[in-house]
């Protein structure tokens, strides 16, 4: 869908990377990750993602953000197509791969 953004227009609604990484299809992401790339490649856009953190807890209010949910092995797969994927746009976006280390719960 279009998603209004009052001063800048019209802008595409995607899914959540959980979503997308819910579907256990790396094809699949990196399709997502294609389109994703195109939209947000364009000039001066970025792209505030992948989230890598592992969801430790339900709390977390960004567990939506984090590809690889709760199993580290699948997110590490995911996070290669979208991150690779995304780098073979004509004019890719900046990634900026967040909350590794500094959202976690553990002392």
């Amino acid at each position: 869908g279009q998603l209004n953004q009052w001063d800048q227009g019209f802008s595409p609604c995607w899914p959540s990377t959980l979503n997308a990484a819910a579907t256990w299809d790396i094809e699949l992401m990196a399709r997502w990750s294609v389109e994703m790339a195109q939209e947000f490649g364009k000039p001066n856009r970025g792209q505030l993602g992948p989230g890598v953190n592992v969801a430790r807890y339900a709390w977390n209010g960004r567990l939506a953000e984090y590809m690889s949910g709760e199993d580290p092995f699948l997110g590490a797969k995911m996070i290669e197509a979208q991150v690779s994927a995304g780098r073979k746009v004509d004019s890719p976006a900046v990634q900026v791969v967040k909350h590794w280390i500094p959202n976690t719960i553990e002392k």
